[in-house]
């Protein structure tokens, strides 16, 4: 096999299967669904199997049942061509098997392109089915399009990574371009035909998406792994003093001392529980976020005392969902959500945590609190539910952009739901004369829910 993917580019039957006179109909669906609901009682173990890798086929049928029914009609734009700078409302794509294999060949291409593993995948799939239930046509209020609901601006930012040779993200498209030299193709450069782009070339839309949750997650693992400390930098374990004069309080003392400035320095994803007694005989119960913090405190901490314990703990349960929340924040907030804020937004909850709490309180601030000290790590519950309150206070912009972004994770989790449980929003429109219809796509949505991606669990 070739070291790029064989890509199987569909973008010339595009243009004849998408344009079908017959748009969307129930009939188009409900056959469809037929169709696959057939194979799929037939290759429930190969499905399976296959879903240790990849995302099935019908879980994307599953996804676009619902997205082509739940915008409003004048969201949904008909464009005769690729080239086209106006397009038509009121227009839907049929959804069958030549629609749900381009848009899935599309999807794994892109996988593959930008080295997403199956957790990606799901990240991007939940993406899709919040901002554009699968459907390639839809275009928000604001002009945003494609799959992943992208902007002009967003387009251009890309845009000028990939020219920029200098740019920090460059190397991102070196990589990718060199792994698939067929994403040179997949370029919108003719911003005034954007939007027909996007509709009739699932790989030039997904390409730009893919490349943007990239760019997200390079960001947010560079400042989690990079130099410990924040600005201005910590003071390190260079300004304590050696263990050969500090402190002098006998050898227990000298061993527990020279443990505690092994665990320095302390990094972002970290913190350090400091249990036992100060110099005046009080009992501590220090939770320390920063070696700054604990350069003011050390020479208080009775070095002798048996009980005394230093130890790192984590900071946060599942780093990994961490990372999904600020990729999706960033999305819809812009990409600094993933730089300088994500940073900010660290540091002000390790100094929350590290407020000395009253064993008995109930507190939301020391029950984050409990659960870092304990050293379990911060369940992402709770880092979701102050993440999105210090985002809402920080976020720049009017109160109703602040509340769209810092809400915009607990949207793509509701709405995981709506993938498969669709009696609420389908009873009423899925009106149809075929007796039984309904009932055959709610045991089809039953039967694919045991091989897709499940809801965010945060």
């Amino acid at each position: 096999m070739n070291i790029a993917l064989s890509f199987i580019l569909f973008f010339s039957f595009l243009a004849e299967s998408f344009l079908e006179k017959d748009f969307f109909e129930k009939k188009c669906t409900s056959e469809e669904i037929a169709r696959t609901n057939k194979k799929f009682k037939t290759s429930e173990i190969n499905l399976c199997m296959e879903c240790q890798t990849k995302i099935p086929h019908e879980c994307f049928l599953a996804m676009a049942i619902r997205g082509n029914r739940i915008f409003e009609a004048k969201q949904y734009k008909y464009c005769q061509k690729e080239e086209s700078t106006s397009f038509k409302s009121n227009q839907k794509f049929c959804i069958n098997n030549n629609y749900i294999t381009a848009l899935l060949q599309a999807f794994n291409d892109m996988s593959y392109c930008f080295q997403f593993n199956k957790e990606k995948r799901e990240v991007m799939f939940h993406l899709m089915n919040h901002e554009s239930g699968a459907i390639l046509n839809v275009m928000s209020p604001t002009g945003a399009s494609c799959l992943g609901q992208i902007t002009e601006d967003y387009v251009k930012t890309i845009n000028k990574i990939i020219k920029d040779s200098n740019s920090k993200h460059h190397n991102i498209w070196q990589e990718v371009s060199s792994r698939c030299p067929e994403v040179e193709n997949f370029k919108i450069e003719d911003l005034n035909s954007m939007n027909c782009q996007s509709m009739l070339n699932p790989h030039k839309c997904l390409m730009y998406t893919f490349f943007g949750l990239r760019k997200s997650y390079k960001n947010i693992e560079e400042r989690l792994n990079s130099e410990p400390g924040f600005e201005p930098r910590h003071m390190g374990n260079r300004e304590f003093k050696s263990s050969d004069s500090f402190p002098s309080q006998g050898d227990l003392a000298k061993v527990k001392y020279e443990n505690f400035l092994s665990l320095l320095p302390i990094d972002r994803k970290e913190m350090l529980t400091v249990k036992g007694r100060n110099i005046d005989g009080k009992k501590i119960n220090w939770l320390i976020w920063d070696d700054s913090e604990i350069y003011l405190w050390y020479r208080k901490i009775d070095w002798s005392d048996e009980t005394l314990e230093i130890q790192k703990v984590p900071l946060f349960e599942r780093e990994e969902d961490i990372k999904t929340m600020f990729v999706y924040w960033s999305h819809n907030g812009g990409h600094s959500l993933s730089r300088d804020f994500f940073i900010l937004s660290v540091k002000d909850l390790k100094q929350e945590l590290a407020k000395i709490c009253h064993e008995d309180s109930k507190e939301f601030r020391c029950k984050m609190r409990n659960q870092v000290q304990e050293g379990q790590g911060l369940s992402s519950v709770l880092a979701h539910e102050f993440f999105r309150e210090d985002i809402f206070k920080n976020y720049p912009g009017n109160k109703a952009r602040k509340n769209e972004v810092a809400n915009y994770v607990s949207k793509i989790i509701e709405s995981g739901d709506f993938i498969f449980n669709l009696e609420y929003d389908l009873s009423e429109i899925l009106k149809s004369n075929e007796e039984g219809i309904e009932n055959f796509i709610f045991q089809f949505q039953k039967d694919v829910s045991e091989f897709c991606p499940k809801r965010i669990n945060f």
